[in-house]
């Protein structure tokens, strides 16, 4: 058997050195699901459809599915939370929410965030929160 042969069997080469970073870990590519999506919540799909809100927050969605959870953390926009809805919160806790989740949110721009639980590289959208407060901050410079 020639060289060629030997090559062709390996299969392709990698292009970048960023795949084998994505493929592993923290460096996988952020996933997405709707398992425990809540449709009794403050904000459903229809207000972010009604208020112009939707189509930017799925663009949003495609940029961070193409991000790694490691990124995102770094880029602080991926926070993760406690077991428990903050106090001062808006939401309330869904029964159907695994004991195991730890609370978090991915902003998506300005105050319009995205809250769920991440499960391995996936995360579990389970509120829209367009007006952050799901994790009210307390104001700064006033």
């Amino acid at each position: 058997m020639g060289k060629k042969n030997r090559r062709e069997r390996k299969g392709p080469k990698r292009e970048s050195k960023d795949l084998d970073e994505r493929e592993t870990g923290d460096g996988q590519l952020l996933k997405f699901a709707f398992a425990y999506f809540s449709r009794t919540q403050l904000y459903p799909f229809k207000y972010w459809e009604k208020n112009g809100l939707l189509a930017d927050a799925l663009d949003s969605l495609v940029n961070l599915a193409n991000s790694s959870v490691h990124e995102l953390k770094r880029d602080q926009r991926l926070k993760i939370y406690g077991p428990n809805i903050p106090k001062g919160s808006a939401f309330k806790q869904p029964r159907n929410i695994p004991g195991t989740a730890r609370w978090a949110s991915l902003r998506l721009t300005g105050k319009r965030r995205l809250i769920g639980f991440m499960e391995q590289q996936c995360f579990q959208l389970v509120f829209l929160d367009p007006e952050h407060k799901f994790y009210p901050s307390p104001k700064k410079h006033t």
